[in-house]
């Protein structure tokens, strides 16, 4: 079925590890200062490794060797890569830190709050890492760049019909992970914005 396909290509383009370069992209595009001091390419180097292919490296090797599909279906499952993923992106937050480029150190730790929020939950209910992974990103963007960039919150509409789609997450656990990112990421800036002083 051709919408089934569609939701597929939908849900793998816009995974939360994938929409994290885009995010990066995005911040230098709309401000090619902002990853200063460092060099832009640097940064985002940096938080490619950090944010993209450390957190899914244990996921792929699993997903290759036939153990788990790539969006680990069994939820049961999904604490074990949850934990990778938030070790990387405090040690991502750490090195930001060190070289004192505050936005990207404040993009490593609303990855690990939201990420945290979003295993706790799990063990509770089911809730979408993809919605979170778009909502959370989205708000950061927001609160660095103003709400001219409010509309890329219209990209959660169709990640949330690709993943009820896929009969992956109803309409409230991809909701109930659109508002708890949003939350998140907007206290995490809102708080390390003014904590983190660099001279």
């Amino acid at each position: 079925m051709v919408s089934v396909k569609i939701a597929d290509i939908i849900s793998h383009a816009f995974s939360a590890p994938l929409f994290a370069i885009y995010s990066l992209l995005i911040i230098y595009i709309a401000d090619s200062s902002a990853y200063n001091p460092l060099p832009a390419y640097l940064a985002i180097l940096i938080g490619v490794i950090f944010l993209t292919i450390l957190p899914v490296a244990p996921l792929v090797l699993d997903v290759i060797k036939g153990d788990i599909d790539v969006f680990v279906s069994d939820r049961k499952r999904r604490p074990k890569f949850y934990l990778y993923a938030l070790l990387s992106y405090l040690v991502g937050a750490f090195i930001s830190h060190i070289l004192k480029v505050k936005i990207l150190t404040i993009i490593h730790l609303a990855y690990f709050f939201v990420t945290l929020s979003v295993l706790l939950i799990t063990f509770k209910t089911k809730i979408s890492a993809h919605t979170s992974g778009i909502a959370g990103p989205v708000t950061y963007m927001v609160f660095f760049l103003g709400l001219t960039y409010v509309f890329l919150y219209l990209i959660i509409i169709p990640v949330a019909w690709a993943r009820i789609k896929l009969k992956a997450h109803t309409l409230q656990q991809t909701v109930l992970g659109t508002v708890v990112a949003i939350m998140v990421a907007f206290l995490t800036c809102f708080i390390m914005y003014d904590a983190l002083s660099y001279q």
